[in-house]
C-alpha cells in the first residue's frame, strides 16, 4: 500500500490540477484573477492529502475556505470539486490497472482512504455559523 500511496502521490496532482483549474475557470467565467488562486490552494489541499499529510491538508483547506469565502464563493462547491477530483482520478486507476488486480486493490483501497479523508476534513475546516452568515452578507 505505501507504494500505491507514493506513486498515486506522484501522478494524481496533475490529474487533480488540470480538472479544478477548468472547474474553476468555468465557474468565474475565465477570471483568472479568481480561478488561479483557487485552483493552486485547492491542489495543494489534495496533494497534502495524497502524501497522507492530513493535519497539513487541513490547515491548507482552512486556508482555501477563507479564499472561497472572500470571492463569495460557496463552500458546497469546493466539495462538489473535491467529488469530481476523487471520481476523476477513480476513473484514470480503472482505466490504467484494469488488466493488474493486485495493483488496483491496492489504489482502490487508497481511494476508500481518500473519501473518507474528504469527509473528514470538509466537517473538520467546517467555518463557525457566524463565519457562514458573514460571508453570505
Amino acid at each position: 500500500m505505501g507504494d500505491s500511496s507514493a506513486s498515486m502521490a506522484e501522478w494524481a496532482e496533475a490529474v487533480v490540477y488540470d480538472l479544478l483549474k477548468f472547474a474553476y475557470d468555468h465557474r468565474f467565467g475565465g477570471r483568472e484573477q479568481f480561478a488561479a488562486p483557487l485552483a493552486r490552494q485547492h491542489t495543494t489541499v489534495w496533494r497534502l492529502m495524497l502524501e497522507g499529510r492530513m493535519q497539513a491538508a487541513q490547515t491548507a483547506r482552512q486556508d482555501l475556505n477563507l479564499l472561497a469565502m472572500a470571492v463569495r464563493l460557496n463552500l458546497a462547491t469546493l466539495d462538489t470539486f473535491d467529488w469530481q477530483a476523487l471520481n476523476e482520478i477513480v476513473d484514470v486507476v480503472s482505466a490504467r490497472f484494469r488488466h493488474s488486480p493486485d495493483a488496483l486493490r491496492a489504489y482502490n483501497r487508497k481511494l476508500v482512504t481518500l473519501a473518507a479523508a474528504l469527509t473528514e476534513l470538509k466537517h473538520a475546516c467546517a467555518p463557525a455559523p457566524e463565519t457562514r452568515l458573514a460571508a453570505a452578507a
